[in-house]
């Protein structure tokens, strides 16, 4: 079941733009909840949004109306130290197998809070260090309310995946406010600043941050994915691949099971999905745009940064 959101409106002050979400009141199953948005109307709106941001004028542009709702899903773009953290969806996926994406879903159990749940869906890789230690990110200011409910999901996360540890040890994790920026306002709880995509095809609005960890020597890197269908007793293990890519080298380290697989460089990693493609159609637009969004340069991923905008009408879901 997927979460539904029935008012939703962008204030546009001057280049500023802030998503007002009231709280979800119900819910419906995934297939439903793809379509509870009059899609051409959605993707109206959210381009009239852009305009009103290029022209710089004040204004409030309704994205839900009486028979168009919204869902919500979204996640955090990782940095750590000098690489950027990134799973590639499995093979056997949906929508898209086997493309990059940042770490985030869509919300299929109940929330309250929009950037925690945000928060909670981007802890699906765990970070593993020496002597048996599941590192846990914890967050400073006014959002480290959310930090309980990211250890519980962390430890939950490995424990399903059947990953030993014996201890946990937190480590801090800044939040920061990528380029080009939208302000998120859920309900009356702590506005953050993320990346404002669209899945208007699939009915949702994406929000999509980034996290910094500091750089952690000798950690390994696990995936913890897994699906639970109401017809399964107990969830099934993805066992994705997790890229751990170095935005000044492009040297892009692959791990799978808590081992690296293969390094190598991102561009040759990229193409071996599928030589007739360029780079760009194999990686989920929200990590193109996550990247085009960085508050610092990049210069082994600027072929992401070429690419062209495609905030409305994507088809994905990571």
């Amino acid at each position: 079941m997927l979460w539904i959101i029935e008012h939703a409106i962008a204030s546009i002050d001057k280049n500023n733009v802030t998503i007002q979400i009231a709280p979800p009141n119900r819910s419906a199953p995934r297939e439903e909840a793809f379509n509870v948005a009059d899609k051409s109307w959605l993707r109206s709106q959210l381009a009239e949004v852009e305009r009103a941001r290029e022209r710089g004028v004040t204004t409030e542009i309704p994205l839900t109306k009486k028979g168009s709702a919204i869902r919500l899903g979204g996640g955090f773009l990782h940095i750590q130290g000098d690489t950027i953290v990134v799973p590639q969806r499995h093979s056997t996926a949906r929508l898209r197998p086997s493309v990059l994406c940042e770490c985030g879903g869509v919300f299929d159990e109940p929330w309250h809070y929009y950037l925690e749940m945000m928060l909670i869906e981007s802890a699906e890789i765990v970070r593993l260090g020496p002597d048996g230690v599941l590192y846990i990110p914890q967050l400073e200011g006014p959002a480290s309310r959310y930090n309980r409910a990211i250890e519980e999901e962390t430890v939950s996360a490995a424990r399903l995946a059947n990953i030993l540890f014996s201890r946990i040890e937190a480590i801090p994790v800044e939040m920061v406010a990528p380029l080009n920026s939208t302000t998120i306002q859920f309900a009356n709880s702590m506005p953050f600043k993320a990346i404002l995509l669209s899945e208007s095809d699939t009915s949702s609005l994406e929000s999509v941050g980034i996290l910094y960890y500091p750089d952690l020597p000798n950690v390994r890197f696990q995936d913890t994915e897994c699906i639970i269908t109401e017809e399964q007793e107990r969830a099934r293990y993805l066992a994705r691949r997790t890229h751990v890519i170095g935005y000044n080298t492009g040297i892009d380290t692959v791990w799978q099971n808590g081992e690296v697989i293969r390094r190598r460089a991102l561009a040759e990693e990229i193409a071996e999905l599928d030589l007739k493609k360029t780079m760009g159609r194999y990686t989920n637009e929200k990590l193109e745009e996550a990247i085009k969004n960085l508050p610092f340069p990049a210069p082994a991923l600027e072929f992401f940064r070429n690419q062209p905008n495609r905030m409305q009408g994507s088809n994905n879901e990571c």
